[in-house]
């Protein structure tokens, strides 16, 4: 439910990449569009799209407090809008709820009165099989029942323009690999006869995260239930999160993806995470946290040198489930990308892809936003609309941040 936007470097990043027209200029009109802010529409926010976000102010909770003059405190800066004029810093998370209700895209995008449209089919309990080719260009898709054992027989479904796939960022180069769609010696292998090879197709990123650095508190125990903030998962525990932000298929579709994430792979991702171990263990040190801060739990204070660090890293690291950047966006001579800035996959026709595998690189923050703005702008490509004037708003920028961490 977490509303971020991730930094405006992230999507001139896009551009520079060979998305042309995905600058952060281009995407914050489409990011305005599809979103309804609690409080009100200014140049950072929109005011009258479905998607409604709110601002989570826990002025009532001690500890929130606590852990903001902490920050505040190590020397980082607070910012009124992480998604507004100044993105670098430490402040309050937008959110999308709505009446205390979590407004997913399916609330905000698939009304009743959408649903009822004539040109529109949700079908559930459908499971697809392949993108059906006539040639280079996709015609169609082959679906049967979720149950395999129904006994229907497959059913192809034909495409009156285009195909376009939105399975997510492990589903559909997964779909696109069974299709024919991928590496020409992988699908050889598992007997999949080759349509096109566009060779990223295979490559993956995941958001990785190691859980939480972890201090005892007494207090936070005891507040948790009185005040309906949350279920105390952890009993009389108060730490931080640390993330890291920045397939193989087989010839049936049904098997799962064999997917190797590579977390830890690269000496920066290993440096990323120390300096992350030490930064949530500076911050909880801050004379803010006196008051709640206990002994060290996970990891204790022994663990110091480097090794000691990614050792435990590796004990604890998981996933934050926020994949992207599988079917990368940008220039067909760049043989990492596997779609055009206009979601028009490499070399076939009437083939789409509008999920965050697209995205050329993360963002420096959860993807719900990102990828719903993505969807906007994406679907006035696909009608051909003309795109949003682009936003000429003003972004802090710290003159340091390449070399400084605050």
């Amino acid at each position: 439910m977490i509303y971020n936007r991730g930094h405006a470097l992230d999507y001139d990043g896009w551009q520079s990449a060979g998305a042309h027209g995905w600058s952060y200029a281009d995407c914050l009109p489409y990011f305005k569009k599809a979103q309804t802010h609690a409080l009100g529409a200014d140049e950072y926010r929109g005011g009258s799209g479905p998607l409604h976000v709110t601002r989570r102010l826990q002025r009532g909770q001690p500890l929130y407090q606590a852990f903001l003059d902490a920050a505040v405190q190590a020397g980082y800066p607070f910012t009124e809008d992480m998604n507004g004029y100044q993105q670098e810093g430490v402040g309050w998370l937008d959110m999308t709820v709505h009446k205390g209700e979590r407004s997913s895209a399916s609330a905000a995008y698939l009304t009743e009165s959408v649903l009822s449209r004539k040109n529109l089919t949700v079908r559930t309990d459908t499971f697809v099989n392949k993108v059906v080719f006539d040639g280079k260009r996709a015609v169609g898709i082959e679906v049967e029942p979720s149950k395999a054992s129904s006994g229907e027989p497959p059913k192809q479904i034909r495409a009156a323009k285009e195909v376009i796939l939105s399975g997510g960022a492990v589903n559909s180069p997964q779909l696109l690999m069974v299709s024919g769609v991928g590496d020409a010696q992988h699908l050889k292998e598992v007997g999949v006869p080759l349509v096109h090879p566009p060779p990223s197709s295979r490559r993956t990123k995941l958001g990785g995260s190691l859980g939480r650095v972890l201090t005892r508190n007494v207090q936070e125990a005891c507040h948790a239930l009185p005040r309906h903030t949350a279920l105390p998962t952890q009993n009389g525990m108060d730490g931080d999160p640390v993330a890291l932000i920045t397939d193989r298929s087989r010839a049936n579709p049904r098997e799962l993806p064999v997917i190797q994430p590579n977390y830890l792979d690269t000496e920066n991702d290993r440096v990323d995470l120390r300096n992350g171990v030490r930064l949530t263990r500076e911050v909880l040190q801050q004379q803010a946290f006196d008051d709640f801060r206990g002994d060290a739990v996970s990891p204790i204070d022994d663990v110091q040198s480097d090794a000691e660090i990614d050792a435990w890293v590796r004990q604890h690291a998981s996933t934050d489930y926020h994949p992207s950047s599988t079917n990368r966006m940008g220039l067909e001579t760049d043989a990492t990308t596997v779609v055009n800035f206009q979601t028009k996959v490499h070399g076939l026709e009437g083939l789409r892809v509008v999920d965050a595998s697209i995205m050329p690189n993360n963002v420096s923050g959860n993807l719900n936003a990102p990828t719903i703005m993505l969807a906007e702008k994406a679907a006035d490509i696909i009608l051909s609309n003309p795109t949003l004037p682009k936003s000429d708003v003003p972004v802090y920028e710290a003159h340091d941040w390449e070399t400084s961490q605050r």
